[in-house]
């Protein structure tokens, strides 16, 4: 006796795959379906549209992408006895491979920050808060990724002064290790940092300049945790 249990009104042996799982089809009629096939591919290639020969190259309306070539030859920032500055278009990625100590999310995110905001100088000024933002962290976090940023000689850290009131902090990063002989020297460090933005300045560069009526000094505030080092202050008004 057949089962004739109904599905969606129909029998199972109604459904495609039953019928080819009973009742498979012969060699004769797989060939004939096959030429059937072969006859159908032809007409389907000439009815589709041919690409154009300007997609092909990469010539459409895809605009091409900006060329990042450092120009070291044309604007070449040199420190000291011509040692020269290096490039900030690199500055991320070198962020990012320098902190390499364990727990240190924050402080990869706050060193990788800090590199987007770079001049040529290699010089930024981010407040705390703007930098939690950044790294959709806490100002304490941040804090203390500052810390060890500066312990570890990622960061060199610098204070600005309008006239007895603390203005914030100057971050310059240790880019391929350019400040490894003035960062356990405050003054030395200042000086570094005025001489590269002097010759910036001179060279018509691409920097910001420092916030109006401020100095910097290698002073920290009486509430700034920052890295003890004992030296003389000193300031200088930058460009």
């Amino acid at each position: 006796m057949t089962d004739t249990t109904e599905t969606s009104g129909d029998t199972l042996l109604d459904t495609a795959f039953f019928r080819e799982e009973l009742f498979p089809p012969t060699a004769s009629a797989r060939a004939a379906d096959a030429a059937s096939k072969a006859a159908v591919a032809p007409a389907a290639k000439k009815s589709a549209p041919a690409r154009s020969s300007k997609a092909k190259k990469g010539t459409g309306s895809r605009p091409s992408r900006p060329s990042r070539t450092y120009d070291g030859e044309k604007k070449s920032l040199t420190y000291g006895s011509g040692e020269r500055v290096p490039s900030r278009l690199g500055a991320v990625e070198w962020a990012r491979d320098a902190v390499d100590w364990p727990r240190a999310t924050t402080a990869v995110a706050v060193a990788m920050a800090l590199a987007l905001r770079l001049d040529e100088t290699l010089v930024c000024w981010p407040g705390q808060e703007r930098l939690a933002a950044d790294v959709c962290s806490t100002s304490r976090s941040v804090r203390t990724a500052l810390r060890d940023l500066e312990d570890k000689h990622v960061v060199g850290v610098l204070y600005l002064w309008r006239g007895k009131e603390p203005s914030g902090c100057v971050y310059v990063l240790n880019v391929d290790g350019w400040l490894d002989d003035v960062l356990e020297d405050r003054p030395a460090l200042l000086r570094r940092v005025v001489e590269v933005r002097e010759r910036a300045f001179a060279m018509e560069l691409s920097i910001r300049d420092l916030p109006k009526e401020t100095e910097l000094s290698t002073e920290a505030p009486r509430n700034q945790h920052s890295k003890k080092l004992r030296h003389r202050h000193v300031r200088a008004r930058v460009c």
